[in-house]
């Protein structure tokens, strides 16, 4: 197992490191669709097909609107959170 710890937009974080075939992602971003979105479309093409993704605070800011407009199969999990987690498999 294997774990980055850092800004994860920085190019500088996987540096040297293979990410093909990553069956776990937890997503906390700062909470916007912007930044949640451009998170996503940087890291969705690592995950291996049986991927689980967990997205923190679905439910603050307008993370709500990337939730909605995430085509894949969802659930949110918001009573076990104040502001929601999300998992994914896409």
């Amino acid at each position: 197992m294997r774990s980055l710890t850092g800004n994860d937009l920085a190019q500088a974080i996987s540096e040297g490191i293979d990410l093909a075939g990553v069956d776990f992602l937890f997503m906390d971003t700062d909470h916007t669709y912007t930044l949640a979105t451009k998170e996503w479309e940087t890291y969705r093409r690592f995950l291996a097909d049986n991927a689980l993704v967990v997205f923190d605070d679905i439910t603050v800011n307008d993370m709500g609107r990337f939730w909605d407009e995430l085509a894949c199969a969802k659930l949110a999990t918001g009573a076990s959170h104040c502001g929601g987690f999300g998992l994914a498999a896409p």
